[in-house]
C-alpha cells in the first residue's frame, strides 16, 4: 500500500485529533456512538480518512490478489465465490441500498443500526496504524461505509426529490442544517463542511468521484445555503432549472480600493516589489435599489 499513498507516519488517531476529535479525553467507542447518530457525520469521517490516506485510489488499483468490489471482506461471506465482476457490483450496490434504507428508518430516533458496529471495530482497530499501512480490509470497510452513508442522503442533490417518508425526514433535517449552519454535519466548520453534491468531476480521480449525493469541503470560505421555492416545498420543477438575476457589485472598482495589508498572520519571504492587498473601498456603502 505504500506505493499508493504518500509516505507519512501519521496515524488515524493523529488525523482525527487534528480535526479536533478529543480521543485523549473521550474513548473512541463513546465518540463513535455520538457521531453515528447522524449519518453525515460518519460521511465526513470516511471522506477525511480515505482522502488523507489516499486509500480511495485502491478502489481502482487494489493491492495484488484483491478486487473491488471485494470478494474477501470478512463480514460479507456471501461474496466468497467466483461470480463475475458485474454480478459482484450488483450485489454490493443492493447491499449498500438496503443498509442505507435501514439507517434512514432509524436516524429519526437517534438510533444506529447494529451492523454499523463492524465498521466501527475495523476503524478503532486501526487507530494507531500509520495511514500508508492501512490493511486492505480496513480500506474496504471505509469505502463501503462511505457508499452506504452517501446513499442515505439520496434526494438531497440537484434534480432529485425524496421518495418516501424516511427520505423526506432526512431531506428536511438536511436543509434545515444547511440554512442555519452552512453544513449538513456537526463537525466544527473550521475543519470541514458536508454539503449536497452539485456536480461530479468529469476527468481524473478524486474523493469527489466516490459519492453521488454528498461531498466534503475543507475551506475557510463561509457557506450560506439559500433554497429556491421548489426546494423549500420539496418539489423539483419539470425542467429542473432555476432563474437567477446576477447583479455586479460594486458597479465600479478603482485602483485606490485596494490597500496593502500591513499585518500578515503567516509572513513569508518574498521580493520587496510584491505585497499583500485587501479590498477596502473608500466610497463606503451605497444603497442598491432594484
Amino acid at each position: 500500500m505504500a506505493n499508493h499513498i504518500a509516505a507519512t507516519r501519521e496515524t488515524l488517531r493523529d488525523l482525527l485529533e487534528s480535526l479536533l476529535v478529543p480521543l485523549d479525553e473521550v474513548p473512541f467507542d463513546l465518540w463513535w456512538s455520538q457521531v453515528s447518530e447522524w449519518p453525515a457525520d460518519v460521511f465526513a469521517l470516511t471522506w477525511v480518512l480515505l482522502e488523507s490516506s489516499g486509500a480511495y485510489r485502491l478502489a481502482v488499483a487494489p493491492p495484488s490478489g484483491h478486487t473491488w468490489p471485494p470478494n474477501d471482506w470478512p463480514v460479507t461471506p456471501e461474496w466468497r465465490d467466483t461470480c463475475q465482476v458485474n454480478e459482484r457490483i450488483t450485489r454490493w450496490r443492493k447491499r449498500v441500498d438496503q443498509r442505507a434504507a435501514q439507517w434512514r428508518e432509524q436516524v429519526a430516533n437517534r438510533a444506529s443500526p447494529l451492523w454499523l458496529g463492524q465498521y466501527k471495530d475495523a476503524i478503532s482497530g486501526a487507530l494507531d496504524v500509520p495511514l500508508q499501512e492501512l490493511d486492505w480490509h480496513v480500506v474496504v470497510g471505509l469505502l463501503e461505509l462511505h457508499a452506504i452513508v452517501d446513499a442515505v442522503y439520496v434526494g438531497t442533490g440537484v434534480g432529485e426529490s425524496p421518495q418516501d417518508s424516511h427520505q423526506q425526514w432526512i431531506w428536511r433535517k438536511t436543509f434545515e442544517m444547511l440554512r442555519h449552519k452552512g453544513t449538513v454535519a456537526n463537525w466544527p466548520t473550521t475543519t470541514l463542511r458536508v454539503l449536497p453534491k452539485m456536480r461530479t468531476p468529469q476527468s481524473g480521480l478524486s474523493m469527489g468521484s466516490f459519492s453521488h449525493h454528498l461531498c466534503v469541503v475543507r475551506s475557510e470560505v463561509d457557506v450560506r445555503w439559500i433554497l429556491g421555492p421548489d426546494k423549500l416545498s420539496g418539489r423539483v420543477t419539470d425542467d429542473g432549472r432555476l432563474r437567477l438575476l446576477v447583479v455586479p457589485w460594486p458597479f465600479s472598482v478603482e485602483p485606490s480600493d485596494f490597500v496593502p495589508v500591513r499585518e500578515v498572520s503567516h509572513p513569508i519571504q518574498m521580493d520587496e516589489t510584491f505585497d499583500f492587498f485587501t479590498f477596502d473601498p473608500e466610497h463606503g456603502e451605497v444603497a442598491l435599489e432594484l
